[in-house]
């Protein structure tokens, strides 16, 4: 099993918000591959990457933001900010991928 494979297995225990199936999850890691070098080292920036990511994934969010979907990423982007144990494992999880 080369790394690719073995993170996308314990993508689910790394980071509680991530897409539920490997179809997605593979998608979920490519998208957040090609935007890290854009987001720099903010700590925010990347965790609200990987909750816009997950939920579009999902389609829990549309194409476009409305105010409700807005309101469910702030809950969520700060959840994971404010709880530490989350925060790293989010982290931990974006910085395996530009490995």
């Amino acid at each position: 099993m080369d790394e690719s494979q073995a993170l996308s297995i314990n993508l689910l225990d790394e980071f509680e918000f991530a897409p539920t199936d490997v179809e997605r999850q593979q998608k979920f890691q490519e998208i957040l591959k090609s935007v890290m070098p854009r987001l720099g080292t903010n700590e925010s920036k990347i965790i609200l990457a990987e909750v816009l990511i997950a939920l579009k994934l999902e389609g829990i969010i549309g194409q476009t933001l409305s105010e409700r979907d807005g309101k469910v990423v702030k809950v969520l982007h700060e959840a994971i900010i404010q709880a530490p144990e989350k925060r790293k494992k989010a982290l931990r999880m974006a910085y395996r991928l530009l490995r």
